[in-house]
């Protein structure tokens, strides 16, 4: 049975953390050891953990970091021949592990393995669509990103080749980059199966500044034109298509700092789409203080 290194990155989620130790502690893959870095929580974080005495490799920044930097160092910590990531508030079926790791000793010309999640809102569980290949490669992953990152299993020799973890310039979308960075030349198996559980907290980057998911997205763009040859041509109508998301969360971002009329400026630049239609008219009739209400009806439609 192989030594998996589970990584988990925190700050002040320490109301997470029984849940995140009972999903560890059930899985059926028992050779395991969890990293988990603190990123300079001022709450009980770092007693909770301590209590785990020999389950836990603990350890805490003495300032506050970006995320992507928190995860490098945390990475640098593991000594599994498999790294799982697992933030502090997700959750995963008790078999995932097994699943994964059984699956990458199988499948050697696989580096990296992912599953289907289900989305926790307000202590309701909405599946998210499922992948419809278990060979995710770059063109499709560019402008649908379907991967939850608590799903995540590495190939540990494979991360060790690599010259750059998470881009460190990058706000929100850093494991979006990594992933996207790593398929240039490693493949993904996904697992058709939802092993992964992703929690939907108004609170997260990813939620609260979709500007920083716009910026990100352009960033990436920029980034891969420079790391692939002729990148935009090769990838034109992906490059399209992930502009007009970027559009997207720059009018999410503005209705939800209500300057709808902004918002809608990003809108009429592909109107005739169902979405950006619909979400303009609710910019026209609805108040951001609706959005809780919006976005839940958003990932359950998404999910269908």
């Amino acid at each position: 049975m192989p030594l998996v290194s589970i990584v988990t990155n925190a700050r002040n989620g320490s109301k997470f953390l029984p849940g995140l130790f009972d999903t560890i502690d059930k899985q059926t893959h028992t050779n395991w050891e969890h990293i988990f870095f603190d990123n300079n929580s001022t709450d009980n974080t770092r007693e909770i953990c301590e209590s785990r005495e020999s389950k836990i490799c603990y350890f805490k920044s003495d300032k506050n970091l970006p995320l992507s930097v928190a995860r490098n160092l945390a990475l640098e910590k593991c000594s599994g021949k498999y790294i799982a990531i697992l933030d502090c508030d997700d959750l995963w079926e008790p078999n995932k592990i097994e699943y994964q790791t059984n699956i990458l000793e199988e499948n050697k010309d696989f580096d990296i393995c992912t599953t289907d999640y289900s989305t926790l809102v307000q202590n309701e569980m909405i599946k998210a669509s499922p992948a419809k290949t278990k060979n995710i490669n770059f063109q499709y992953m560019l402008v649908n990103y379907l991967i939850c990152h608590s799903s995540v299993v590495f190939r540990a020799t494979m991360l060790r080749s690599i010259n750059e973890y998470y881009d460190p310039n990058l706000h929100v979308a850093h494991d979006k980059e990594f992933i996207l960075r790593l398929l240039i030349n490693h493949k993904i198996y996904h697992i058709n199966s939802y092993l992964s559980v992703w929690r939907h907290t108004n609170k997260s980057l990813t939620n609260s500044r979709f500007d920083l998911l716009a910026k990100d997205n352009e960033y990436i763009i920029n980034k891969f034109e420079k790391l692939v040859l002729n990148f935009k041509k090769l990838y034109s109508k992906q490059v399209t298509l992930l502009n007009y998301k970027i559009n997207f969360h720059y009018a999410i971002f503005y209705w939800k700092e209500n300057n709808a009329n902004k918002s809608r400026l990003h809108l009429k630049k592909r109107i005739w789409h169902p979405k950006f239609f619909i979400f303009y008219i609710v910019t026209l009739l609805i108040s951001s203080s609706a959005y809780n209400l919006v976005s839940k009806l958003y990932i359950k439609l998404k999910g269908k």
